[in-house]
């Protein structure tokens, strides 16, 4: 129970357990989860955001920023790195049925660097990762090192350029770069999903990323772009075929700045709250052993509620 409590965090950090739509310009876009299906159309009720009132904690003042609309992009053009301190706290719990839950308390600090390539395109590096995890009961924390994580071909946009969308979420949610150009008080859409197996029937959750430009503040001298992003990835078709009662929810809300003259984010802060529930039949089983008994429904339900910190550093 434990490697596998520790398995699922390390999976949540790198946020790389789900999948984002691309922009709707492009071919792929995730669409309805009732387009073209039939099924038990569903929308998990998403709870209550743990460290919602963390996400914000410096108040900057506000700065005279340009009416017209900015568009939010990375600059990739020179080879330049741009390094971030990274740390994340999660509080989870499992519960999987019978009386059998566990709860932790989970840390984790590192380093992420954009280590751009010259040619309008970057490399995202997740490295220097040190893990803890304390369980309920127990005394001793796990404690690990994670070896580097690399996401080659980003964008200028945030997307990349090979079109694999379950690093893009990992991107899209540190990182939030409407479509468009935005001005202050305007909101850009853009559609997200992320993958939700059910005992290797694989579904996708449909959803929405949302950022609005509130404003120009100054950080440290500079006038930085104000986005705050609120993520809602919650909808999905349960085709007839499967049977039993499934909720998956992907929900987040964050503040980050945005540098005009940089053109770099500065800092940021995200609350995360995944939850996921299963509840099906197990299939008959001839056990030679009539002794053992199996039980007849599968049940499972975990819910993770982190906040992740992102700092730039100096160079």
């Amino acid at each position: 129970m434990k490697t596998h409590l520790f398995k699922c965090f390390c999976a949540a950090i790198l946020v790389l357990c789900v999948s984002c739509g691309k922009d709707e310009s492009s071919s792929g876009s995730p669409s309805s989860p009732s387009s073209g299906m039939s099924g038990n159309q569903q929308k998990s009720r998403p709870g209550k955001l743990r460290f919602l009132d963390r996400i914000d904690p410096e108040k900057y003042p506000e700065a005279k920023g340009p009416e017209s609309p900015v568009l939010i992009r990375w600059d990739f053009s020179k080879e330049e790195e741009y390094p971030y301190s990274y740390s994340q706290i999660m509080s989870q719990e499992t519960d999987m049925g019978e009386g059998r839950s566990i709860k932790a308390d989970m840390d984790a600090e590192g380093d992420l660097v954009f280590k751009s390539e010259g040619d309008k395109t970057a490399r995202l590096v997740l490295q220097d990762m040190k893990i803890r995890m304390n369980m309920k009961g127990e005394s001793e924390p796990m404690i690990q090192n994670m070896p580097p994580v690399v996401v080659q071909g980003v964008q200028e946009n945030g997307t990349m350029k090979t079109g694999m969308s379950q690093q893009e979420l990992l991107l899209a949610v540190l990182f939030p770069m409407p479509e468009k150009a935005v001005k202050p008080g305007e909101t850009a859409e853009k559609p997200a999903a992320m993958p939700f197996n059910l005992a290797g029937s694989v579904i996708t959750v449909t959803g929405k990323c949302r950022t609005k430009h509130t404003g120009c503040v100054t950080v440290d001298g500079d006038t930085c772009v104000r986005l705050e992003t609120d993520i809602d990835i919650s909808e999905f078709n349960i085709p007839p075929e499967i049977k039993g009662t499934y909720e998956c929810c992907f929900k987040g809300r964050s503040v980050f700045y945005y540098s005009l003259k940089e053109k770099a984010f500065i800092s940021g802060n995200l609350a995360l709250l995944i939850n996921m529930k299963i509840e099906a039949d197990i299939p008959k089983m001839n056990v030679p052993d009539s002794s053992m008994k199996l039980p007849d429904k599968m049940q499972m339900s975990m819910s993770m509620d982190s906040l992740i910190t992102l700092k730039r550093k100096k160079k």
